[in-house]
């Protein structure tokens, strides 16, 4: 069993994928239209050309940053279990392979032509390894800050944190941002053994000496900030 989606953490991720899937619907919009009117394609056919080629050239520079963060995050201090949701993305990634499987018989057994019928192939094996590659993240106490499954929170970088949920409680976390209309931050659930070792890692590591008396523990801000 992974660690529990609970509904901060679900109101959390869609805040972020509306956002995210406004920007990249934009970005499709801005790049498709004119692109599909130069080479007179179809509009379908562009974007899923376009999501091939930009999800091929980023895959390898993610993977590798997620790394790079990894190792500047330092040693794991505790961890706290799986990313929320694993099984979805090892299923995601399991169906989207198959699909990409069943595709490139496809390709083959009916010669099959067209740059986007290939490209399709190509995006479908992406998207799995992409699956693949996001469910094996946890979620760490590290060192130099929160490891949020692929991404390093530096404690310098926590404006706030807060407690929601008493069963399954989860770590609200706000991150300093120039950007107040991006993402920051996130929904973090904590297994509820290990939200009081949490509590006082963020107290010692994001709080002046001297300024970590919160009462019942259930939230924090670090002074100065708001």
């Amino acid at each position: 069993m992974g660690t529990p989606m609970t509904k901060a953490v679900w109101a959390q991720s869609m805040k972020n994928a509306g956002i995210c899937g406004a920007g990249v619907m934009f970005v499709l919009g801005v790049v498709v239209l004119p692109v599909s009117y130069f080479f007179q394609l179809p509009p379908l056919e562009t974007a899923i050309i376009s999501c091939t080629v930009v999800l091929c050239a980023s895959l390898i520079p993610f993977v590798l940053w997620v790394l790079h963060q990894s190792r500047k995050a330092g040693p794991v201090v505790l961890d706290c279990g799986p990313r929320p949701g694993r099984w979805m993305l090892v299923t995601g990634s399991i169906l989207v392979a198959l699909i990409a499987i069943f595709r490139l018989f496809l390709f083959y057994a009916t010669d099959e032509t067209g740059f986007s019928a290939f490209f399709q192939i190509v995006l479908y094996f992406d998207m799995a390894l992409l699956y693949g590659f996001l469910s094996v993240g946890r979620l760490q106490i590290r060192e130099r800050g929160l490891w949020q499954c692929e991404g390093l929170l530096a404690w310098d970088k926590i404006e706030s944190w807060r407690w929601v949920g008493d069963g399954h409680p989860t770590l609200l976390v706000k991150a300093k941002t120039r950007f107040p209309f991006l993402p920051s931050g996130g929904a973090l659930p904590i297994p509820i053994a290990q939200k009081d070792q949490v509590e006082n890692f963020l107290r010692e590591r994001c709080l002046p000496k001297g300024e970590g008396d919160f009462g019942d523990g259930h939230e924090g801000v670090v002074p100065g900030v708001l």
